[in-house]
């Protein structure tokens, strides 16, 4: 079993015998940042949060650990005008359109997603539970969204 991007920095760090003040001192002084990360952001990276998607390739390449190993710490892409549109409008969009957008969505990918297995098992498994769409996706997309 492959270990998790958590286990791979806390074994890191060990075998470099750094405490987690030292690592986040390193990766405060490699970003250049004005406010210095805290031990406990450390002690968060090898719990339960990773690094945030900027910080991951300071804190990989300081500790030694290959990022391409763990896609999903690695940097991505920023917005398109698309999606930065979509996320300030979405705290004002109504619960019932949410899923039918959500669904929709879900419905256009479903073929480049099958693709990728493993997202396109995530994406279904965090969707399996939410009854609710499947049933009222019909009337939903029929009532709220526009053709």
């Amino acid at each position: 079993m492959s270990k998790t991007v958590h286990q791979a920095i806390k074994e890191a760090r060990l075998a470099k015998q750094w405490s987690r003040e030292r690592l986040a001192d390193e990766v405060s002084k490699a970003m250049r940042l004005s406010k210095p990360l805290s031990w406990q952001a450390v002690q968060q990276w090898e719990k339960k949060t990773a690094p945030n998607r900027k910080k991951w390739p300071y804190v990989a390449k300081l500790l030694g650990i290959d990022s391409q190993q763990y896609p999903a710490a690695l940097p991505e892409a920023p917005l398109s005008d698309d999606l930065a549109e979509l996320k300030d409008l979405w705290p004002h969009i109504p619960q019932d359109a949410r899923e039918a957008i959500l669904q929709a969505a879900m419905d256009a990918a479903t073929p480049a997603l099958a693709k990728n297995h493993s997202t396109y098992q995530r994406i279904m498994a965090r969707h399996a539970d939410n009854k609710r769409v499947a049933d009222n996706l019909g009337s939903v997309r029929k009532s709220k969204i526009p053709k």
